[in-house]
């Protein structure tokens, strides 16, 4: 049966021009001129394969797609095979009735044209998942900081920053859970948790894996205390190891004000990283960003700001402080205690020492005051 070249050339276009849609592509319209273009050939079912790897092709571990099948015939007319740079193997076959004569090698040529556009397009578009999956997730499945701050950018972009709110959270002594439940334990742990928390800030919110047993998240504002209720404490049942682990969190959670902007993600991060370190350090389990960490949030960034200028200026002294023998009154040593002035005036120890303590500038004034005390 002789099939006018000119329909297929415009049917094809209309094929392509939807694949390459930098839009976006309308499944929907897709699938009317996949099967548009299967009744013009008469073709009774056409079907893609995608695997991973050779491997995953050998042993059956892949994706089946039938894009469109009327039930009238299973006999094979044509394959198309393409193994991509990174090993993925890409297959369509098409079928047509048994009792039909099989399409004259012209149309086999376009329906071979038709299917190298269509493997092509699933190539192009697997690469694309793959370099998401890479990008924006951790090697165990969940999603990454740079998913959360994506994120940060979207709601930004929406104006609905004001609905929201964030939380970095540590899951507390976690290694006891390995210890008590094993590595593989832990880890169905971790997940259960993960998956609460994805409950509990529901779907408009998201929770992302820092790294280790780190998290932040971010929810609206009508899910805090529920989020708050799993972070103090969240039974996780193993019947695996016939027991029940308790798990609790020390997190830091800022809820954005309605008038609140930020020009970079870290205007986020920081309130939230604050927040979650001074719970860590035990001012408590669950603390909220608010104008006093606010302060000393400042105050953080102005001491590391203007540290090593004031190292190198040698504005921290050593004043000594005199250990006295209680019962012959002499002095026998003395305590070296750190001062530094500043603009002419004493800055606290209370306000520069737990700063510093925080990186290794801690290590750098050691030093410094060993060489002030050393004759």
């Amino acid at each position: 049966m002789k099939r006018d070249p000119i329909s297929f050339a415009l049917m094809f276009e209309e094929f392509v021009g939807l694949m390459t849609d930098p839009d976006g592509m309308n499944k929907e319209f897709f699938g009317v001129k996949l099967r548009e273009m299967c009744e013009f050939f008469n073709i009774s079912k056409g079907v893609t394969e995608f695997y991973r790897s050779l491997l995953h092709e050998k042993t059956g571990k892949g994706e089946v797609y039938i894009g469109y099948d009327n039930g009238r015939g299973n006999k094979l007319i044509h394959k198309r095979r393409i193994i991509s740079k990174s090993q993925a193997v890409i297959q369509a076959s098409v079928y047509i009735n048994e009792d039909d004569e099989p399409p004259e090698s012209e149309d086999i040529k376009r329906i071979d044209l038709v299917m190298r556009a269509l493997l092509s397009y699933i190539s192009r578009n697997r690469l694309q998942q793959t370099v998401e999956q890479l990008g924006f997730y951790d090697e165990f499945g969940y999603r990454n900081l740079r998913y959360f701050i994506r994120s940060l950018w979207d709601i930004r972009s929406a104006d609905r920053l004001g609905g929201y709110g964030a939380a970095r959270y540590n899951l507390r002594h976690f290694s006891l859970v390995n210890r008590d439940v094993g590595r593989a334990g832990g880890d169905l742990v971790l997940r259960r948790h993960y998956e609460a928390m994805e409950e509990s800030v529901g779907s408009s919110g998201l929770v992302c894996r820092v790294g280790g047993d780190n998290f932040v998240c971010l929810f609206e504002k009508d899910h805090t205390d529920e989020v708050v209720e799993i972070l103090k404490n969240m039974p996780v049942d193993l019947p695996e190891h016939d027991t029940r682990m308790m798990v609790s969190a020390s997190a830091g959670v800022y809820v954005f004000p309605d008038d609140f902007t930020f020009e970079t993600p870290d205007d986020v991060m920081d309130r939230i990283t604050s927040a979650a370190q001074s719970a860590k350090t035990g001012s408590g389990d669950i603390l909220f960003f608010d104008d006093k960490m606010a302060g000393m949030r400042e105050n953080m960034k102005r001491v590391q700001g203007q540290f090593h200028d004031a190292l190198a200026n040698e504005e921290f002294m050593a004043y000594y402080q005199p250990k006295v023998d209680i019962e012959t009154g002499r002095i026998v040593g003395a305590e070296a205690l750190c001062r530094w002035y500043h603009d002419g005036k004493v800055v606290f120890p209370a306000d520069f020492i737990p700063v510093l303590e925080q990186n290794s500038d801690i290590c750098k004034l050691d030093f410094y005051m060993l060489d002030q005390c050393v004759p």
